[in-house]
């Protein structure tokens, strides 16, 4: 369920964050929209107390989800999957801008008792329903295109164009709807990947971004937020993204930064060990000495002798 509280400093005039459904459905699903544009990037957490499968649309705006270990980013135009685990918390962030986002959050049971043949469904939902998943087995998170109908139903659903004695039967028409297209239904055509290679391209793009930051700061003391902000991103989102994609965390990937630039003063001789420690950023000898010994596999004081 949508909670509009963390909205409400940020929100300019105009804005929604509300359940649209009527309640006595609420056990099964929850449909809430959020519209509204916000001056300034906004991250929260709130709790999941149920089993759920959560189905975001995105018709604008951009930013991310996260439960558990897993973590996926919202782009524009896109439908977006995620499994949620009672008792976890779901952490969300928005970026600065205009937002329309439709979500349904249908619980297990429910889906459990709507779908009796799994054949032919998206295995990672059916592995899920089935109790399949293996215990350390990572929860789903599934982003694509939205299509053509999702978009549709999304659309009707964030402007309920019905009376309040037929809303309960018109929601739930709507949300099983959406739920059967996404859950039997493969990304359309070649969409697919052309949005993989595009989200690929922007993946690459931010690692670079952070990389060139990184490059160009690597005396000063690590700044996240900044780093979060010079790639547009997250700072939860930027660490795990820049792990993935490099293989090294952010402070490893600095730390052999300031490493090579002190080689390379070293090996010009016109610094002395004191000086290029302080030169690339490090105020501590000894941590100097040690990240330099496991970047290079010697001391520094012997790097540039023999």
């Amino acid at each position: 369920m949508e909670d509009p509280v963390p909205w409400s400093s940020s929100a300019q005039k105009g804005w929604r964050v509300e359940v649209l459904n009527p309640s006595q459905d609420h056990e099964r699903f929850i449909v809430s929209v959020i519209e509204l544009t916000i001056d300034k990037a906004l991250e929260y957490e709130c709790r999941v107390d149920t089993n759920s499968l959560n189905l975001r649309i995105c018709l604008q705006g951009a930013g991310e989800i996260r439960s558990g270990d897993i973590s996926q980013r919202i782009l524009p135009n896109t439908i977006n999957a995620v499994e949620l685990k009672v008792g976890t918390s779901a952490g969300c962030y928005y970026e600065a801008g205009k937002h329309l986002l439709v979500n349904i959050r249908f619980s297990y049971w429910y889906l459990a008792s709507l779908f009796e043949n799994e054949s032919n469904m998206r295995s990672s939902l059916s592995k899920t329903l089935t109790s399949k998943c293996l215990e350390s087995e990572r929860i789903f998170s599934l982003s694509e295109p939205v299509g053509k109908l999702p978009r549709s139903i999304a659309q009707s659903l964030s402007a309920p164009p019905i009376t309040d004695a037929a809303s309960s039967l018109w929601f739930r028409a709507k949300a099983t709807e959406l739920l059967a297209h996404w859950a039997f239904t493969e990304p359309e055509g070649s969409e697919a990947p052309f949005f993989c290679s595009r989200q690929k391209r922007v993946v690459i793009e931010r690692v670079e971004k952070a990389k060139e930051y990184l490059l160009n700061n690597y005396a000063e003391p690590m700044n996240l937020t900044a780093l979060a902000r010079a790639t547009s991103c997250s700072e939860h989102y930027l660490s795990r993204l820049f792990s993935k994609e490099t293989g090294m965390t952010l402070s490893r990937y600095l730390r052999a930064v300031r490493i090579q630039k002190a080689s390379e003063l070293l090996e010009t001789g016109k610094m002395n060990v004191t000086e290029a420690a302080f030169e690339v950023g490090y105020q501590s000898l000894s941590h100097f000495a040690r990240a330099f010994r496991q970047e290079k596999g010697i001391n520094p004081s012997h790097f540039n002798q023999g």
